[in-house]
C-alpha cells in the first residue's frame, strides 16, 4: 500500500465538499489504485490549521468548524502553521489550494493582481491548469493545483 499525502489551503465550502467525497470514496481508491490517500494538513486564514502526518480525521475537522467555528486549539493535531509554512515544511504529495479567489481575476485572493499570473516557482501552476500525474507512468508527480503568492529569496 502507498501512502499519498494531500495538503488542503482552505477548509470552506470546496474543502469540506472534498473531505466528504474523500471520505465516501476512500475505501474504493485504495482498492482500485494501491494508494492510501490521507489529509495531512489543513490550513485555513482565521479558523486555525490542523496536521498530522499519520492522516487527519476529516469528519472530526468538519464537525469542529460547524460546531465550534474554529479549529479547537486543545485538539492534538492543531497546528498554528499558515499556508505558506506548510506549502514550505510539510511532506506531501499534492496541494489542493482551495482559497477564495478573486472574484475578477479568478486568481487566489492573496495574489498580488499586478503579477503574472503565470509566474509561478518551480512545479506551481496557475489555477486550472496543474499538469496531468499518472501513477502507470512512473508514479506520481508532485504537482500544485494553484499559483502561491511567493517571496523572493533574502538578497
Amino acid at each position: 500500500m502507498k501512502q499519498f499525502r494531500v495538503a488542503m489551503l482552505g477548509y470552506g465550502i470546496a474543502g469540506k465538499a472534498f473531505a466528504r467525497i474523500l471520505n465516501q470514496t476512500h475505501d474504493d481508491i485504495l482498492a482500485k489504485t494501491g494508494f492510501d490517500v490521507k489529509v495531512v494538513a489543513i490550513t485555513t486564514g482565521s479558523r486555525g490549521s490542523l496536521y498530522s502526518m499519520e492522516g487527519l480525521d476529516l469528519v472530526e475537522a468538519t464537525r469542529q468548524l460547524e460546531e465550534e467555528g474554529k479549529f479547537n486549539p486543545e485538539y492534538p493535531h492543531y497546528s498554528t502553521m499558515n499556508s505558506m509554512e506548510v506549502v514550505e515544511t510539510v511532506d506531501y504529495d499534492v496541494v489542493l489550494e482551495l482559497t477564495p479567489l478573486n472574484i475578477e481575476t479568478g486568481l487566489p485572493a492573496a495574489k498580488d493582481p499586478d503579477s503574472d499570473p503565470f509566474d509561478c516557482p518551480g512545479n506551481i501552476a496557475p489555477h486550472g491548469q496543474a499538469p496531468a500525474s499518472n501513477p502507470a507512468a512512473g508514479g506520481w508527480e508532485r504537482i500544485h493545483i494553484s499559483c502561491l503568492p511567493h517571496h523572493a529569496e533574502a538578497e
